[in-house]
């Protein structure tokens, strides 16, 4: 987590039937979207990839295939956090309804320094020019809110795409994420109150998963935390078989002013984001 390397595992066939043993550094199992830019339609991830789920894990695990079955787990360490005797295990099945439709489950439970669990559904329709995805999460973090309490979340991503030609889509996806239990603090941006009231933790308050912030940057009630959406629209052209060009307007808000200007140092309910870029792969 955080490092070079994204991914480095070996999957070894186990007899006829499509198992398989995989040791390694995988990537999370979570959601509609993938890791790597040339897979993801938009150039920016939903708000539940970047915020309310693990990155990798390292460790042994399994998989099977099972007609339109499809399942696989892991033990060992989620992000990089030493497991000792109690691993962590991350878990995901996929079930094919039909050459159009797909859904999938899956989660992750911690009982390390970090006792969470995670769960969620998600499902995607493919068919002629149309693309649809969607994704509901759930989490609770055991004394990660704000206000020292367990912090509890849930959220949703959906995702349109439509083929105006065989190489170029336009696309638009919105995700929102409950965070008000406890001040806030959801899997990545968590809090926890030391001995001197001090926040600490890997969040911080202006990361929009904290508590609701007022226009000068203080928490408006320690046990409220910030809600937060994210609207894009965009559209992806295929260069050739090895490149696309991609272009993404994101408007991102929180029910608190909980995103700060860089240059004013003003906080703001919400951020624009306009980008583009090409993306090469091989």
């Amino acid at each position: 987590s955080g490092g070079m390397v994204h991914e480095a595992n070996v999957s070894i066939p186990i007899g006829d039937s499509g198992s398989k043993l995989n040791v390694g550094l995988t990537q999370d199992y979570q959601g509609y979207e993938y890791s790597f830019a040339n897979q993801n339609p938009l150039l920016t991830h939903n708000l539940l990839w970047g915020y309310a789920g693990p990155t990798a894990y390292e460790g042994v695990g399994m998989s099977y295939a099972l007609g339109k079955l499809a399942l696989k787990w892991m033990v060992g360490n989620i992000d990089g956090q030493k497991s000792g005797k109690a691993p962590g295990v991350a878990y995901r099945a996929d079930y094919t309804v039909s050459e159009y439709t797909s859904v999938g489950f899956a989660g992750a439970n911690s009982r390390t320094t970090r006792e969470y669990d995670l769960l969620e559904v998600d499902g995607g329709f493919t068919r002629g020019d149309w693309l649809l995805n969607g994704q509901l999460n759930y989490g609770r973090e055991r004394g990660a809110a704000f206000n020292g309490g367990d912090s509890r979340w849930w959220g949703m991503s959906a995702l349109a795409g439509y083929k105006i030609t065989p190489t170029l889509q336009f696309l638009t996806r919105f995700d929102f994420i409950s965070n008000r239990k406890n001040g806030g603090g959801i899997y990545v941006e968590g809090f926890s109150l030391g001995t001197n009231g001090a926040v600490s933790g890997v969040g911080n308050l202006t990361s929009g998963f904290g508590p609701e912030l007022d226009s000068n940057g203080n928490p408006t009630d320690p046990n409220r935390g910030a809600n937060r959406y994210a609207l894009s629209a965009g559209f992806n052209y295929a260069i050739n078989a090895s490149a696309a060009w991609k272009a993404e307007l994101r408007v991102d808000r929180s029910s608190g002013y909980n995103f700060q200007d860089q240059k004013t140092l003003q906080f703001k309910r919400s951020n624009v984001l306009l980008g583009t870029g090409i993306v090469v792969s091989f």
